[in-house]
């Protein structure tokens, strides 16, 4: 269960409720077609819309995003039946495709196999490698292993049990340094589980350490006095895990790590400000939860930027029109800009309001600079 605005769910509710009653009469329309029993299929109808309402006022996440998957599946075979009943008119395909279509038994089959898969994916968690060959590393070092983790979101995309077994994974790609790049927490993260990530967290080692950013549902969390970043800073500090807001930090002599504050926390530094005590002689690597001002990194000469945020749309196609609508700078891989500074924005090891993934996975970003 998650939070959402008064308005966007009263807006949702009224949605979904309409998209029930309109398969009832669908579905009242197929059993038409192949018996004539009219109080039982109004009574299975009638019992199928009181389901769905209901579940829908809980607002639980697959369930959620199988009546929106349904909703919008409904409307393609409307257009695919108005293009056949255009093209094939009164034929057999027409026919069938109509007794096919009006209970809509087809997009609730496709709806249902799109969620199945939707929720398993989301279970596996894979290792995803980018090869950097960045001389500036080079001559600084012998060779840099970053792992990175993003948009956690614990207590609601990974348990406490999830993130032992996930950090178990990072250890064993045998990470030079560590970075968190947001929403590791959430606002519905217990208090138990803060203190089940500081035990998890003390048990990861990293020969440069392990960074942390702060993302928008941290800030979230602590607008409804459920977390305080200060607080949460300190005991992240007593088991090796550094947060760096809108600071830049000396790494091994070897390169600076710039870590932004998300805009949620209001107004921040600009870029040029934190690079300002930066020696231009080091490579800098810069980390932060949005993929916003991806451009003023490009201008500061980062060699390297990393973020997480957009889950890479978590549910297809939401992404992609985001990114198509100019909604969104860049939402996944990796870019290379003419200058030769990279970009990389993570789908994220955990999900947010659906425990679902069509089209993006959930990942474990591992970059070698060489």
């Amino acid at each position: 269960m998650y939070a959402l605005e008064k308005s966007k769910r009263n807006t949702l509710l009224i949605f979904l409720i309409t998209l029930t009653a309109y398969f009832s009469l669908r579905l009242h329309r197929l059993l038409m077609h192949t018996q004539n029993l009219q109080m039982s299929i109004w009574l299975v109808s009638g019992l199928i819309s009181v389901i769905f309402v209901i579940s829908a006022l809980c607002f639980k996440g697959v369930l959620l995003g199988y009546m929106m998957y349904l909703g919008g599946l409904f409307i393609a075979t409307d257009i695919i039946r108005g293009i056949i009943w255009l093209v094939c008119r009164q034929t057999v395909v027409a026919r069938a495709w109509d007794r096919l279509y009006s209970g809509g038994l087809l997009p609730l089959m496709l709806a249902f196999a799109f969620c199945v898969y939707a929720y398993y994916n989301a279970k596996k968690i894979r290792i995803t490698n980018y090869y950097i060959r960045e001389e500036q590393f080079t001559k600084a070092q012998n060779n840099l292993r970053i792992v990175m983790l993003s948009d956690i979101h614990l207590g609601a995309g990974v348990k406490p049990g999830s993130l032992e077994k996930i950090l178990e994974r990072v250890q064993q790609q045998k990470p030079d340094i560590v970075l968190l790049c947001g929403d590791v927490y959430e606002e519905n993260t217990t208090p138990a589980q803060y203190d089940a990530s500081f035990n998890a967290f003390s048990r990861i080692s990293a020969r440069l350490g392990i960074y942390y950013v702060p993302g928008n549902h941290e800030y979230g969390a602590q607008q409804k006095n459920k977390l305080d970043i200060e607080q949460l800073a300190c005991k992240l500090k007593n088991v090796g895990v550094t947060m760096l807001r809108d600071a830049a930090k000396l790494i091994d002599n070897s390169f600076y790590l710039v870590g932004r504050d998300d805009t949620a926390a209001g107004e921040r530094k600009p870029l040029s400000a934190l690079m300002e005590d930066i020696g231009a002689k080091l490579p800098v690597v810069l980390m932060g939860h949005r993929p916003v001002g991806l451009k003023e990194g490009e201008a500061q000469a980062v060699r390297l930027q990393l973020f997480g945020h957009t889950h890479a749309g978590q549910l297809f196609p939401t992404g992609k029109l985001r990114e198509r609508l100019g909604r969104c700078e860049m939402l996944y891989g990796h870019r290379v800009s003419g200058c030769g500074s990279h970009t990389i924005v993570s789908s994220g090891v955990g999900t947010w309001g659906f425990s679902m993934r069509i089209g993006s996975p959930c990942e474990i970003v591992v970059v070698d600079m060489y």
